[in-house]
């Protein structure tokens, strides 16, 4: 091939279910042909190794390398000394990029003879997509596309030191002998972040780039293993590496304060809040190295924190096991229920602050449940900032928002309509009973002739105002006799309306075929159809497709056809099909499913149309295999939920002895008070 434009750098270890969809989105790349990937195989023990070959022996563009398991920096390393690209990209064996990504990097970085060009990074849920924490606080004040960009000017990007996000110049790389350092899980921070400093030129852009995996099958990623005490060993050694690259270079106070906030707030934070899970074997330790953090952090970083983490470090200087971990234990609760918790010592109950703590806190909108009229759509949604109680006095203002950013103001309901068990949520915990809802009246009148609606709520409080757009966990549809209302959900969970006209069209789904990777339907309909589509449920992104329609009779015979590289070619693989006419119903006769080597697709019906969708698939793993797994995953869930059922009743009693307690030492003051007055009479009567 010619000289590459880009070098994407692949490590590979025993990722054989993710791996030809990673793969896949790289063939589907726009710029696919000025790209030369190089797969690095780190001693792979599944088929992650014959995967990459056939790749390798079909596209001229893709290289396999193998090599003994040394880990992924070493298999980085080996990526930087082998790319010929003018630009090196690192990406993870079982993550996603976006099909035109290389190509708007590229041009942006060859505009701005950019030495790194950065980009937007969101996690990926099988069926879902949402924003990172990290990406959320690095990205704040950053919503265009930058060509060039001064840290010192925007101290927060300091919170992104991922390094598969972003395009890095070769030349760049090799000038400041920028390498990998092996620390076991995050080597990304280290390299990112001396590259960042170094950097003379560093562009943004600000779309989505790249997609990193929440992985949901028994093959979890070596990042999304927290409790892992080598895991949080080699976040400390990543700080103490980071820490040393800041002696080294000139950065202003605020860059450094950036980054040792981030320390405190985030990498340390992980792990003392789930602090009670690890071992006891390891709780020493974890304070110890804590404490040697601490010594770098100025004191005036901690007292920023909100109350809880303010405490959990306190607790960590106190050398307060004990307290670690009761109140790692009871945080979930406490943002919930913001009372100060009776057991918490009297010595940390001053750095409480709920009202403070909340106003730096998100407004989460949930919807609880829908119901309908002839006239209104009603839709119950709890309201809930952390660290606020559900009465705090506020009020609330609810707006309707289409697609164009227009806004209609909308009525909370005075009389709440009760909306029947099967309409609320099924991930609502008010399922039995409506508590403390409000609801939402939208006047159907409103909402016909307008498209993607969403509904934005503000929370005004007296000293803050928050807000945020309502979020759902359930796909549905409301039906009326000339028009359908179609519920979505759109990244981050985010819901969405659609009114869709509709008259007497249906078609019905009698047949699908699988053949060379095409999928063939054939049915029957009551009206001639010139093309369909599909429509991705989270993004509804469209492909469209032609009909071939036959007249028989009254009716008309219908076939089209749909590649399977169309449905891989978004990372979420759930798509709707539709019609461009407006329809009744699109159905299928059967649910059918088709193995792929590691994917299952099926085709059922949803929402009066049909749904494509996918699940991992091993075809490699015989019945045998899963059932040895199951086999030995299913005692060890069984004795884990025993262990939680019995820590849940030890904590109980443990909290009732100590109330007992407290109770005892109390009466024995009192009773010593009353002595001592009795004792000091008698004196006084025998003298």
């Amino acid at each position: 091939m010619k000289k590459p434009k880009i070098s994407v750098i692949v490590p590979i270890y025993n990722v054989e279910e993710y791996l030809e969809d990673t793969l896949n989105c790289l063939l589907n790349q726009t710029f696919i042909e000025n790209i030369e990937v190089l797969m690095i195989d780190d001693g792979s023990t599944d088929n992650s190794r014959y995967i990459i070959e056939k790749y390798a022996l079909d596209y001229e563009n893709f290289y396999a390398i193998h090599k003994e398991n040394e880990g992924l920096s070493s298999g980085r390393n080996i990526g930087i000394n082998l790319a010929k690209g003018e630009y090196i990209q690192f990406l993870d064996s079982d993550d996603y990029i976006s099909l035109n990504g290389y190509e708007n990097l590229y041009k942006l970085a060859k505009k701005n003879n950019a030495d790194i060009v950065s980009s937007y990074m969101v996690r990926l849920k099988r069926y879902n997509i949402k924003d990172s924490y990290l990406f959320i606080k690095g990205y704040k004040n950053i919503n265009k596309t930058l060509d060039s960009v001064d840290l010192n000017d925007y101290p927060e990007l300091i919170w992104d030191t991922f390094s598969t996000n972003k395009l890095f110049k070769k030349e760049f790389v090799e000038k400041n002998n920028l390498k990998f350092k092996t620390i076991g899980y995050y080597e990304d921070v280290p390299f990112s972040l001396e590259a960042l400093m170094l950097a003379d030129k560093i562009s943004i852009h600000n779309e989505i780039f790249y997609y990193w995996r929440i992985r949901e099958t028994d093959n979890h990623s070596i990042t999304q293993q927290y409790s892992n005490i080598d895991n949080f060993k080699d976040r400390v050694k990543m700080i103490f590496l980071s820490n040393e690259l800041l002696k080294q270079e000139k950065l202003n106070k605020e860059l450094k304060k950036e980054l040792y906030f981030r320390w405190i707030d985030y990498d340390l934070n992980i792990y003392l809040t789930i602090f009670y899970q690890f071992d006891k074997e390891f709780h020493q330790e974890i304070i110890d190295e804590v404490k040697k953090v601490l010594n770098i952090i100025p004191n005036e970083l901690i007292e920023n924190l909100n109350s809880a983490k303010k405490i959990l470090y306190k607790m960590v200087e106190n050398n307060d096991i004990e307290g670690l971990c009761h109140f790692s234990q009871i945080l979930p609760e406490l943002k919930k229920n913001p009372t100060i918790p009776e057991l918490l010592n009297e010595k940390y109950k001053k750095y409480i602050d709920f009202e403070r703590d909340a106003q730096r806190e998100s407004l989460n909108v949930k919807i609880t449940g829908i119901t309908n009229d002839k006239e209104n759509i009603f839709i119950n949604f709890n309201e809930r900032i952390n660290y606020l109680k559900e009465d705090f006095p506020h009020k609330t203002k609810i707006t309707l928002v289409d697609i164009d950013d227009n806004e209609y103001p909308l009525e909370l309901n005075k009389n709440i309509r009760n909306i029947p068990v099967n309409n609320i949520d099924e991930n609502s915990n008010n399922k039995k009973k409506n508590l403390e809802n409000k609801q939402i009246l939208i006047p159907i009148s409103l909402i016909q002739n307008k498209e993607h609606l969403k509904i934005k709520v503000e929370y005004s409080a007296q000293d803050f105002k928050k807000e945020s757009f309502l979020r759902n966990s359930k796909r549905d549809v409301i039906r009326y006799d000339n028009f359908d209302v179609e519920i979505g959900i759109e990244k981050n969970g985010i819901f969405f309306m659609n009114p869709r006209p509709t008259k007497d069209l249906t078609i019905k789904i009698e047949n699908i075929v699988n053949k060379d990777d095409l999928f063939r339907f054939y049915g029957i309909s009551n009206d001639k159809i010139d093309a369909v589509y599909i429509e991705n449920v989270i993004d509804s992104k469209k492909i469209k497709y032609p009909v071939n329609s036959e007249k028989v009779e009254n009716k008309f015979k219908i076939n089209f056809s749909i590649p399977y590289e169309d449905i891989l070619s978004h990372p979420i693989r759930k798509w709707e099909i539709k019609v461009e006419n407006k329809f009744k119903s699109i159905k299928v006769a059967k649910k059918f499913e088709f193995y792929k080597q590691f994917n299952k697709i099926y085709i059922i019906n949803a929402r009066n149309k049909l749904l494509i969708s996918d699940d991992f698939y091993n075809i490699f793993e015989t019945l045998y295999e899963k059932n040895e797994k199951n086999e030995k995953i299913n005692p060890i869930k069984k004795e884990n939920r025993k262990i939680n059922r019995e820590n849940k009743e030890l904590i109980k009693n443990n909290l009732e002895l100590k109330n007992k307690n407290n109770k005892l030492e109390k009466e024995l003051e009192d009773y010593k008070s009353r002595f001592l007055v009795k004792l000091a009479d008698k004196i006084k009567r025998a003298f």
